[in-house]
């Protein structure tokens, strides 16, 4: 489970009505550059990236699955590794960007020496790294056999939930249990890789603008002493999965697989109500606001054209308001506006305090959540000034510039001081998959961006609100009673192809059930699958939608 913010139709009844409407299938989105950079990628080398499998504890002593684990699709993952290697014949590199291991959440074995900035000692880690790798022994093995194939290479990057893997006594328990030939697997040791030749680069996300819940000030470095013992660090993400999803989600198994995650919380609010601090209510509802995509801008929006800035300022000095504004959750919204009780009263304190404080909420979150209130008025007015009033916001096709995109840009260009050539940048984090959009930062070449959502069962609240509907529930109740195994067997994926030495990247869906001997790639609009993302669906909508 990403505990990011971090968007299903249960699989039998999704083909119930028939077939999925015929749509076209696109080509892979391939780099247009200004200039003409050196060509060397290998047309025969397939690259593929999944993130976010979150291997945990696996089953319990009776043999039921432990609640929190989200990967038991071992089958799924033995089908996916025997396509991509057979598309290359063993030429096949495999980038797991971020987040293979669950190691935020583990209550069965608690780190109880710490305090709230420091988690587990480095002893503590290796220990629940021991506990991961026998609960996943034939996921680990099938990762090793597919690197140990003709040519095929592994790579794993570390991310929030397992910044653990740059300890080196965590990563050693990793790769032994892989059993992969000698230079087979890689480990990138600061969260960032490259392809050999520069043009394709990935890592997780979680350091990235826009994100200031999950990441590590000093990343790389991940532990520091305390009282004479080695820690991790934890980012205030970490205690919030402990304090919320270690007590609710044994009891209700899929809240952190429904897309964006506070749909889960709201359907847990409406059925226990109001739950912890209100500070950390705020916080929580600030990153989903922040992170969730808006149809109609796509996924990171569009390029400014033209001087179209807010006024971070006089935004700020609108508190509470423009988190409402720029929630598309109504009910969340109505809570904000109208708070029924203390609780909320006290949450629209915490929004206050935080839209005034540039380390809580950047200038860049500012005008991310300004982007989105804007395009939810119904006015098409915002709660947020303008920088100049004289000027108006730009809404061609119904869209305005997204902060987004601005975000990217910025981390983009940072990126690109170590990786000039880059073309091609995947990252994961999010659950959210964003189909291959291009980004151009100032003089430079466009650089296609593609988010791999996540290699595990996820469900959008449409679909799952509809699913408890159709049998007799309320989401309430299915929040407790739908299980994992229930969710449509669909996983995403990102593969990048060489043609005529450049990059080109796709993003689709892997189908298999686990009772299948073999599944396909299919595309992420299948209607078999869930909604993901909404910047790469297209064609006609599903049956029954």
């Amino acid at each position: 489970m990403n505990r990011r913010v971090p968007d299903l139709v249960l699989a039998g009844l999704l083909v119930a009505s028939g077939a999925c409407a015929s749509r076209p299938t696109p080509a892979p989105t391939a780099v247009v550059p200004h200039s003409t950079p050196a060509v060397s990628g290998d047309d025969k080398r397939l690259y593929a990236f999944i993130s976010d499998l979150h291997f945990s504890l696996g089953k319990l002593p009776s043999g039921a699955w432990n609640p929190i684990e989200d990967f038991r699709w071992t089958n799924a993952l033995k089908g996916f590794l025997k396509e991509i290697s057979h598309r290359s014949g063993g030429k096949t590199t495999l980038v797991i960007a971020g987040d293979l291991l669950e190691a935020w959440q583990h209550p069965d074995l608690p780190c109880s020496q710490g305090d709230a900035d420091r988690g587990c000692t480095v002893e503590e880690a290796a220990g629940l790294a021991d506990a991961i790798v026998k609960a996943h022994r034939a996921d680990f093995e099938a990762l090793g056999a597919f690197a140990s194939e003709g040519e095929n290479q592994l790579v794993i990057i570390p991310g929030n939930h397992d910044a653990s893997l740059l300890i080196p006594s965590v990563q050693k328990r990793v790769s032994d249990a892989l059993k992969a030939g000698a230079g087979r697997v890689e480990f990138p040791p600061t969260g960032v890789w490259a392809s050999p030749d520069g043009l394709i680069v990935s890592e997780h996300g979680h350091q990235m603008p826009l994100e200031n819940i999950n990441n590590w000030k000093k990343w790389p470095a991940v532990t520091e002493v305390l009282n004479g013992k080695e820690f991790l660090r934890r980012p205030w993400g970490e205690q919030f999965v402990h304090n919320l999803y270690d007590k609710v989600e044994s009891e209700n198994q899929v809240i952190d697989n429904l897309i964006p995650q506070s749909n889960g919380v709201r359907h847990l609010m409406k059925k226990k109500g109001f739950f912890g601090a209100a500070g950390d209510v705020a916080r929580f509802l600030a990153f989903n606001i922040g992170q969730t995509s808006l149809a109609q801008i796509g996924d990171l929006g569009r390029p400014a054209s033209g001087k179209l800035e807010w006024n971070v300022a006089a935004a700020r000095e609108e508190g509470w308001e423009l988190f409402a504004a720029a929630t598309p959750d109504g009910w969340y919204r109505e809570r904000l506006r109208n708070p029924p009780d203390e609780s909320w009263t006290a949450v629209r304190r915490q929004f206050d305090a935080m839209a005034k404080d540039p380390d809580a909420v950047p200038d860049d979150e500012v005008r991310n959540l300004c982007d989105k209130a804007k395009i939810l008025s119904p006015t098409g007015e915002s709660v947020c000034p303008r920088e100049d009033p004289t000027l108006l916001i730009s809404t061609v096709g119904g869209a305005i510039p997204g902060s987004g995109y601005r975000s990217m840009v910025k981390h983009l260009n940072r990126r690109s001081e170590a990786f000039p050539r880059m073309q091609v940048f995947v990252y994961g984090h999010t659950h959210t998959l964003q189909c291959t959009t291009p980004v151009t930062p100032p003089g430079g070449i466009p650089i296609l961006v593609a988010n791999t959502g996540a290699f595990q069962r996820l469900i959008d609240d449409e679909r799952f609100v509809a699913e408890a509907t159709k049998r007799g529930w309320t989401p309430q109740e299915a929040l407790s009673k739908l299980t994992l195994e229930d969710l449509p067997p669909c996983y995403t994926a990102v593969l990048v192809n060489y043609e005529s030495g450049r990059p080109a990247a796709a993003v689709q869906n892997w189908y298999q059930a686990e009772t299948d001997a073999t599944g396909a790639f299919v595309e992420i609009w299948d209607c078999r699958c869930a909604k993901l993302g909404s910047h790469c669906e297209g064609g006609a909508p599903c049956p029954g939608n």
